[in-house]
């Protein structure tokens, strides 16, 4: 989480833990301090979401694969799917922190815009840390497979068009790193692995060459094509196909 000195959260646990009589004074610290943490445009659904606040923008001004973003942890759900409400902002600087929970902001799932005509203001979205400083004092770690105990892998499954991880994560592994997974989640996880292929299937020579891919890369991207194995690319060559999207 930003803008939270991580050795004396922890420490403030324990003191809890110890000290129970000094939990409400301990959560003051962290009162009206909405719970943030930064992740990287990574996937192509979180790049599409963003395109609503790209509308209008200029190209500098928009956010584009590989930026960072700001996100924050669920309080509310949505009351028509009953899936939480997770707030995804462009990227602030740590100083405007404070600014964040009155500033529009899109849903994670759904690419949905909030503030909206029968929602609430943006401000009740937005989990604060002491109530995350609560959670991590009353919930057992569920990572693992059962409320407590050693961590263990769970089912992967993997064909020629998706990675399915199943097990108690949120839909993005990276991101279930910062919202964390309670023993209620029992999602999948989908790498974008169809839409790849259907990049390189569409990307002729011409194209390849012109976003930076040299000949040897191209046809070493369609020779992955042949094959059933999931591919996998190098950062720089990721990097040059996600601006054909």
């Amino acid at each position: 989480m930003e803008g939270v000195d991580h050795e004396q959260w922890w420490k403030d646990i324990l003191e809890v833990h110890y000290h129970p009589e000094r939990k409400e004074v301990i959560k003051s610290k962290y009162k009206n301090r909405p719970a943030i943490s930064t992740l990287r445009v990574s996937t192509f659904p979180i790049y599409e979401r963003f395109s609503k606040l790209n509308k209008g923008k200029s190209y500098s001004d928009s956010i584009k694969p590989f930026n960072f973003f700001n996100i924050g942890t669920a309080i509310l759900s949505d009351p028509q799917t009953g899936e939480p409400i997770i707030p995804m902002i462009p990227k602030v600087d740590s100083s405007k922190h404070s600014q964040v929970p009155y500033m529009e902001f899109l849903d994670h799932k759904t690419g949905k815009v909030y503030p909206h005509e029968g929602s609430l203001d943006s401000k009740e979205y937005w989990k604060m840390l002491d109530q995350v400083f609560e959670d991590y004092i009353n919930h057992p770690e569920a990572k693992s497979d059962g409320d407590v105990g050693v961590l263990e892998h769970k089912h992967l499954t993997i064909d020629k068009d998706s990675i399915k991880y199943i097990g108690k994560e949120a839909n993005n592994l990276e991101f279930s790193m910062v919202r964390g997974a309670f023993a209620e989640d029992s999602n999948e996880y989908v790498n974008e692995q169809k839409k790849l292929r259907e990049i390189i299937t569409s990307l002729t020579l011409e194209k390849a060459l012109k976003i930076g891919i040299d000949r040897r890369e191209f046809y070493r991207l369609k020779k992955k094509l042949e094959s059933d194995r999931i591919i996998i690319l190098r950062k720089k060559t990721l990097e040059q196909i996600s601006t054909l999207l």
